[in-house]
């Protein structure tokens, strides 16, 4: 057996116990892909990350993403919590240090604000900007896998639309606070639901929230990955310009919106979202957000 150092980070958030909980592994190089998996799903966190050697000295850390169920390529409050554990290890005590991530997506740069004991805020760049919009089943069908009412489905020009980022998405927009607060997914629909598509989950939202500021009030499921509900999904957000951009049409320049989500689990996280529009096109997304530890051990495997 081998001991392995391991944090607990509560992301997108200031507070501890809300926001979403992440676990950091590293020094993971030996550990084999299976045992991955089954710790991952020890911790049975939405995520857990393990920190490897990067395969680019030039880089700060290759890192592997498992939720409990599977492997992930990408993911948004894994980088922002791993990046600011290794921001604390790195030598110098700046206040800001830059951050690249080998993740199987591709390459996340990050740049993170230290705080005390472990905390700190980070911004990410996503590896990929989101692909056009896909058309998403009908109305009646994705009622049914959400178990609401059809006319709380849409609001201004906001439709449901598949919206792909590195993962895959099905937004759906709801009229109103209380309709995302009564959504669940009702698994017997959720095939039909997903069409053929290989997403990772369905993100449903309104406009506003409950804290001042908040632009939209968010939730997801992805249920096929282990996670019922997750308190922040920030590789969701970082498809979710994909959705707001043809919706709104805002013109170019950059864009900027305060995403709340995991109120309806008691885990309030707040994830804040950026997108660069030149030309029409989506050009570059930034996700950003805070994160606190809440512990640290060793992991013997």
């Amino acid at each position: 057996m081998a001991d392995y150092q391991f944090h607990i980070m509560d992301v997108f958030t200031q507070v501890n116990f809300t926001g979403n909980q992440l676990a950091v592994v590293l020094g993971a190089d030996d550990i084999a892909d299976d045992r991955m998996q089954k710790i991952a799903r020890e911790f049975n966190f939405p995520e857990t990350t393990f920190v490897r050697t990067p395969k680019d000295a030039g880089h700060t850390a290759e890192v592997r993403i498992f939720t409990p169920a599977k492997e992930i390529p990408f993911a948004g409050h894994p980088t922002i919590g791993t990046a600011i554990v290794l921001a604390h290890r790195q030598p110098g005590g700046r206040a800001d240090v830059d951050i690249t991530l080998e993740e199987q997506l591709g390459l996340v740069p990050a740049v993170v604000r230290t705080g005390p004991d472990g905390s700190g805020y980070a911004s990410f760049t996503a590896p990929a900007t989101p692909d056009a919009p896909r058309d998403a089943p009908a109305v009646d069908v994705i009622a049914d896998m959400l178990s609401i009412d059809r006319a709380a489905i849409g609001f201004d020009n906001h439709a449901p639309q598949f919206v792909k980022a590195g993962n895959d998405w099905l937004f759906v927009p709801l009229s109103t606070k209380e309709a995302v607060g009564q959504a669940t997914v009702d698994m017997a629909h959720w095939t039909a639901t997903k069409a053929g598509q290989d997403i990772v989950g369905v993100y449903v939202y309104c406009r506003g929230g409950v804290e001042d500021g908040a632009a939209f009030h968010a939730r997801m499921f992805a249920p096929e990955f282990g996670v019922p509900e997750d308190p922040a999904t920030g590789s969701a957000a970082a498809a979710f310009p994909g959705q707001i951009i043809p919706s709104e049409d805002p013109g170019d320049g950059t864009h900027t919106w305060r995403v709340e989500q995991g109120y309806e689990m008691g885990r309030p996280s707040q994830i804040d979202l950026a997108a660069d529009v030149a030309g029409g096109h989506i050009t570059a997304v930034r996700v950003a957000g805070h994160a606190v530890q809440t512990a640290t051990g060793t992991l013997s495997v």
